[in-house]
């Protein structure tokens, strides 16, 4: 949040997408205590888990079902200055995350950043090599290298997600954190009139 507040102190509205316990919408609340916030996600489960964890907003989050690839549903065009998501979209075909991309392009206001935290890496041996690392370290710890839930389709690669942001109209794409085959992705839409060279 401390990149997005540098670059845009005043965020008014969030979109979480796949927002599931809440946890991204609450970070983000917390850092921009002015913003309200939408809770976007699929699943009335994790809808009465959310509206737990995040009672201590009150009437500054609102609470809306729908399916990722029909993000445009969360609200009116160019309404959010911060749209996040985190561990969803590796669940998505390349076509469906450029549709993502371009629906989230769509919702945020000019100059508005766009944050995604996810399982992201190029094919081939990194990956696996990656995976290999990771399942090592867990052991060490003593934690599960189990995955938490099904995973149907092979996870968009990162040249892919740079090129889906890319087609959306996104003009500011960094990965800005990484650890083995998590990252974190952001980008801005900049408005053509701002923008200089």
């Amino acid at each position: 949040m401390d990149l997005t507040r540098a670059a845009r102190p005043e965020v008014r509205m969030v979109l979480d997408a796949a927002s599931g316990p809440g946890g991204f919408l609450a970070t983000a609340l917390d850092a921009f205590p002015e913003a309200r916030g939408v809770w976007f996600d699929v699943s009335t489960t994790m809808m009465d888990e959310a509206k737990a964890n995040l009672e201590r907003f009150g009437g500054r989050v609102e609470y809306r079902i729908g399916d990722l690839v029909n993000i445009g549903e969360a609200g009116e065009l160019g309404s959010f200055d911060l749209i996040t998501s985190s561990r969803a979209t590796h669940h998505l075909a390349v076509p469906d995350l450029t549709r993502f991309y371009q629906q989230t392009a769509g919702l945020l206001a000019s100059n508005g950043w766009f944050a995604n935290v996810d399982s992201m890496s190029e094919g081939g041996p990194w990956r696996q090599r990656l995976r290999d690392v990771r399942a090592d370290y867990r052991v060490a710890a003593g934690a599960a290298d189990q995955p938490t839930h099904p995973q149907i389709n092979v996870s968009p690669k990162m040249s892919e997600h740079f090129a889906a942001l890319r087609a959306a109209g996104f003009t500011e794409i960094e990965l800005v954190w990484r650890v083995f085959v998590t990252g974190l992705v952001m980008a801005r839409k900049i408005d053509p009139k701002e923008f200089v060279r």
